[in-house]
């Protein structure tokens, strides 16, 4: 019976165990070449006898970003009604739960416009991924990529864009937390 996820990075001790309906994010890895490894195990922690249950991912991870991170306008109200408060939020990766983002927002009822450029540091495919509990708009150069404006539980979408390197484009996200 499968129960949980091992994660292991470039060959080295695990570095995650958890549930299956878990969400795992590695932060600040160095600059290059990583192996990600995830194999699905059984509650006592024993391996399935199943070709299936394990995934390998490789990818490069790019120098650090040069950027500032985008401007959040927070609104009280489901449709940007009153503006609370402006701040510029380094990344877009939030998990407020039952919580606020800020003292002055209440937890529920709140919506958020980010707005800033985005600029490849490498030419090819960037993959946008959005994961919202509620509410999520994505535009890049104005145009409409992801649209999944409703109450809605955790639910992902994406979309691929393919950039220069050097090209630089409008980013605007909308979200709301009914």
């Amino acid at each position: 019976n499968a129960d949980h996820i091992h994660v292991i990075l470039d060959d080295g001790p695990r570095v995650a165990w958890h549930e299956l309906n878990g969400r795992y994010v590695l932060r600040d890895l160095p600059p290059g070449d990583h192996t990600v490894e995830m194999e699905i195990v059984t509650q006592d922690d024993q391996p399935l006898d199943n070709p299936q249950s394990k995934a390998s991912i490789s990818f490069s991870n790019l120098p650090g970003a040069t950027g500032t991170g985008l401007t959040g306008t927070y609104y009280q109200g489901l449709d940007f009604e009153e503006e609370v408060l402006t701040r510029l939020d380094a990344e877009v990766d939030f998990q407020w739960g039952g919580g606020s983002p800020d003292p002055a927002i209440l937890a529920d009822f709140f919506s958020v416009r980010w707005e800033g450029t985005l600029e490849a540091p490498l030419t090819g495919n960037y993959t946008l991924l959005t994961t919202s509990d509620d509410g999520v708009r994505l535009w890049i150069n104005d145009e409409l990529i992801i649209n999944s404006w409703q109450n809605q539980s955790a639910t992902v979408r994406q979309s691929t864009l393919f950039m220069e390197a050097g090209e630089r484009v409008s980013v605007k996200m909308e979200y709301y937390e009914n």
